[in-house]
């Protein structure tokens, strides 16, 4: 059983610092670790560039301070609320438990297993997740439970804007990297700030072809209440503006992204092979490496739209098309239906 802590260090100029004592696996916490430090090494990037300092756009990654192998230190905000605690709230509120949602889910599903074809139990299940976002969980519960907190209408805005830009952050990173199992209980947003962070990024790996893959029918969580919350109008402007600015800084060519991916990619190869017990050969390592980062490389220039801006002058396709065509299907309930109950799609 594990217990978690939370102790506070105060500064040397009075400030308070609060953290939490986690006792992670090893081997996640380090590769989590690596994955955190290469993007805060990318925010000094975005800090030199003209298109992301001006819409203030970073990486949110709270410090983590390994004491022992198994013990560290995680910098905490008071004012984190978890996706999935803010839905606890929600039940709560209207009387009914935590895992009704997913018990009704199941159960219906039990009830349609005679059906042979694929199609049909996918419109089955998308039938189900529309009743449950009828009668149990809408898709205002974050757009609610933000109203409930803010003092005013202007610091509703601010924290909207801000959560916006944090989500463009978030969904570059977990897409670039191939991070799935984007659960509610890894969300958590600041408050205060409107950032937003998530927890266990650890990308991950394809048996077949040793590389980044995610697996997933969704490319990045954007459920509908994210969506909600954002509003229409942030979506097309603030998020997708957003994240093509990120991937445009980070892709231009006076920055050697692809070396820094080379140094962070080999890490992650030796430690997939070795936690794998698995034969690792030096001669074919650097092939490895470089197929994953021209990989993570392609993903960078999807985001970044470029080829798309090149192809719309003169027509009618938009210059950020690439990125509405991801979000499309990143919201698109067949993929939903493909998708695991706990990953709670409706919320």
């Amino acid at each position: 059983m594990n217990c978690t802590r939370r102790l506070t260090i105060r500064g040397h100029d009075g400030s308070v610092h609060p953290f939490i004592v986690q006792q992670p696996a090893s081997r996640q916490g380090r590769r989590e670790e690596r994955v955190m430090q290469l993007f805060r090494i990318l925010n000094g990037v975005l800090e030199r560039k003209k298109e992301s300092r001006k819409r203030n756009l970073f990486f949110h990654l709270p410090l983590i301070i390994p004491l022992a192998p198994q013990i560290r230190i995680l910098q905490d905000d008071p004012s984190y609320a978890s996706l999935h605690g803010i839905f606890e709230e929600h039940c709560n509120m209207i009387g009914i438990h935590k895992d009704d949602p997913i018990m009704y889910y199941t159960a219906k599903v039990k009830a349609g297993l005679d059906i042979k074809k694929q199609a049909d139990m996918l419109n089955l299940k998308m039938e189900i997740a529309d009743e449950i976002a009828s009668k149990m969980i809408p898709e205002t519960i974050l757009s609610d439970f933000m109203m409930r907190n803010m003092k005013s209408y202007t610091d509703l805005w601010m924290i909207r804007k801000q959560f916006t830009a944090q989500m463009a952050s978030v969904t570059f990173l977990t897409y670039i990297m191939s991070i799935g199992h984007r659960f509610p209980t890894k969300w958590f947003i600041s408050l205060q700030t409107g950032n937003v962070w998530t927890s266990d990024m650890l990308p991950v790996f394809s048996p077949q072809t040793t590389t980044f893959s995610n697996s997933e029918p969704v490319p990045f969580r954007f459920t509908p209440n994210i969506q909600h919350f954002i509003t229409p109008t942030g979506v097309e402007g603030v998020f997708t503006s957003s994240l093509m600015s990120i991937a445009r800084c980070l892709s231009e060519p006076e920055f050697e992204f692809d070396q820094y991916l080379g140094i962070f990619i080999r890490d992650e190869l030796v430690s997939w092979f070795t936690a794998g017990m698995k034969p690792l050969n030096e001669q074919n390592l650097g092939e490895r490496v470089t197929s994953t980062v021209d990989q993570v490389l392609k993903r960078t220039s999807i985001l970044s739209c470029k080829p798309e801006r090149e192809k719309g002058r003169g027509s009618n396709i938009p210059a950020n098309q690439t990125i509405l065509d991801l979000i499309s299907q990143a919201s698109n309930p067949l993929k939903y239906a493909q998708m695991d109950c706990t990953w709670l799609q409706w919320l």
